[in-house]
């Protein structure tokens, strides 16, 4: 992967874009220190959860959610109607608790869980609800790491439009930037997404919703507000991409 700094003059011809990058060549190249969770274990988001460089909650204000059923008949918290208020701002509004830091078996560690609406006797709420990243100063490269659960099948049902995982890239204007969509990975993942263009950082927030049928923890977050031009990036099969703005 080459990796190329433009001078702010040459960025600005360039259109801007997010891509996803390898997330240990991201780590390595960048020299980037993952933000982790271990010290604020069983931590809840009650509203909010503050780390260094980002605030973690469920939505943003002036966004509405719903409950939807995912394949498995479980409950998910998604969002409804998008558009967020200005300044964006995460809704800081009393009510169930939104997340919370819990031990992940899949990582062996303790990650980031939203906190979803009830389940069927037997189910846990963990996991199946929305998380959003609100940086202190926009960023030019995001990334976590994630497990995701198989589909029977292998391949996640274009009826459940949010996937496996769907994430929200939004600037300061409150827009989508960019929106991405899993529908077959499953089992531990890692991915980081940047800006290839090279402008000035924009990432202002990032929703992270699903409908994987155990929930999704999140853990070892990137961020830089670096903006490295990187030469070649291409998205992966699986993935759909839209830069549609978000829908009120």
């Amino acid at each position: 992967m080459a990796l190329l700094l433009l001078h702010p003059m040459q960025a600005a011809a360039q259109a801007l874009s997010i891509n996803q990058t390898p997330y240990d060549e991201a780590v390595n190249i960048l020299d980037l220190r993952p933000i982790t969770f271990e010290d604020v274990a069983e931590r809840r988001l009650d509203p909010i959860l503050q780390r260094e460089g980002v605030t973690v909650g469920g939505w943003l204000s002036g966004q509405t959610v719903q409950i939807k059923a995912g394949r498995h008949h479980e409950n998910h918290t998604v969002l409804n109607r998008r558009k967020p208020d200005l300044p964006l701002r995460l809704d800081a509004r009393s009510g169930p608790i939104r997340g919370a830091v819990v031990f992940d078996g899949a990582f062996g560690s303790y990650a980031l869980a939203g906190i979803g609406p009830a389940q069927m006797p037997g189910r846990s709420p963990l996991g199946t609800g929305i998380l959003t990243l609100l940086f202190d100063e926009p960023q030019c490269l995001v990334g976590f790491r994630t497990w995701l659960d198989p589909h029977r099948f292998g391949v996640f049902p274009m009826q459940f439009p949010e996937g496996n995982l769907n994430l929200i890239f939004w600037n300061r204007d409150g827009q989508a930037m960019v929106e991405f969509w899993r529908f077959k990975d499953f089992g531990a993942q890692a991915y980081a997404f940047i800006q290839s263009s090279g402008s000035e950082p924009q990432i202002t927030a990032l929703t992270i919703q699903n409908l994987d049928p155990e929930g999704i923890g999140v853990d070892d977050l990137l961020l830089s507000p670096l903006c490295p031009y990187l030469v070649g990036q291409r998205l992966p099969p699986g993935f759909r991409l839209s830069s549609a703005s978000g829908r009120g």
